[in-house]
């Protein structure tokens, strides 16, 4: 679970943490998740921003899954208040620091980035 709270991204991988990650307010920007074996690393427009140990794996939870607000949890009480234009998931992969550049470099122009 990743949310932003007081102009802050936060997580909860068993334990609140925060995410070395300011969200950017009125404009467009580029986020990808991306990591493997407990290690999860969070890009903004391209650029590395944060990496965390969470003891969690996508294929092992049986917990739902939401983009924008969060059943359950009064989490869901609490949806995004903004716009989303695309969202990929992908299964099996995770993107390495230079793929997750070129696919930034490969869209903003679309957003005006």
């Amino acid at each position: 679970m990743i949310w932003t709270y007081s102009g802050s991204f936060y997580g909860f991988p068993g334990g609140w943490t925060t995410i070395a990650m300011q969200p950017i307010s009125n404009q467009w920007a580029h986020y990808v998740v991306t990591g493997t074996s407990g290690d999860i690393r969070f890009y903004q427009n391209g650029e590395l921003k944060d990496t965390k140990t969470w003891n969690w794996s996508a294929t092992s939870s049986n917990s739902d899954f939401a983009i924008s607000g969060t059943p359950g949890w009064n989490f869901g009480n609490y949806p995004m208040a903004g716009k989303i234009s695309a969202v990929k998931v992908y299964k099996g992969k995770s993107f390495t620091e230079d793929e997750v550049k070129r696919n930034f470099s490969a869209l903003r122009g679309r957003y005006g980035i």
